[in-house]
């Protein structure tokens, strides 16, 4: 927890660096958590962060940690 940095690039700079590896590149999702349905994937709270946020135009980029056994789309 805690453990992140924070970049000046684009999203297809950052794909390209990705691309070799098991990172996942994604933008995030900004929404209203009010009125939406609960997350059905382990890692959907990752991409997701309150509308408050948007100005940010934020992107992440994810890697699987062997000693948690997620994949980036929720398979254990």
């Amino acid at each position: 927890p805690g453990t992140g940095i924070s970049i000046l690039t684009t999203f297809a700079k950052l794909e390209r660096l990705a691309k070799d590896s098991d990172a996942v590149v994604r933008n995030i999702n900004y929404i209203d958590y009010r009125s939406t349905e609960p997350f059905q994937d382990d890692l959907a709270p990752f991409w997701h962060k309150r509308k408050g946020f948007i100005h940010e135009r934020e992107v992440r980029m994810l890697t699987r940690r062997e000693e948690c056994g997620l994949w980036y789309d929720g398979r254990r």
